[in-house]
């Protein structure tokens, strides 16, 4: 019997390279190594941008990162128990996912609008 063992890296490459051209991804983490960094931008088709922490990255591990999911009842809820979320949590970056420009396009306007600092990437194909 014949065993391959693949690292995380090689697991990385590989899914990567079957995805087809024009299939947007984003690599997460707070614990990259300078490796995946590397790779992660050999593998993207057309990077837009990549911020990697370097000052007092050993510093910065799993446990610093928290996730957090609150259940509305109503989509307009939304944008106020985020608001709610993000000025009670002590953070220094937060990433919200949405699925539609539009809705990436009006959240970051109202939290702009509540004195919270707020940026958006968006892909072309949304």
């Amino acid at each position: 019997m014949c065993g391959i063992i693949l690292t995380q890296l090689d697991l990385c490459k590989l899914v990567i390279k079957l995805l087809p051209q024009n299939i947007q991804f984003t690599f997460l983490s707070v614990s990259m190594t300078a490796d995946m960094v590397k790779t992660a931008k050999d593998l993207s088709h057309d990077p837009s941008r990549f911020l990697t922490i370097e000052e007092n990255s050993a510093q910065i591990t799993p446990i610093h990162v928290r996730q957090f999911y609150v259940a509305v009842k109503k989509e307009e809820m939304k944008v106020d128990r985020l608001s709610d979320l993000l000025q009670a949590v002590t953070f220094s970056q937060a990433i919200i996912f949405c699925d539609k420009r539009h809705q990436v396009d009006r959240l970051r306007s109202q939290l702009q609008s509540r004195n919270l600092t707020a940026s958006a990437m968006v892909s072309s194909s949304f």
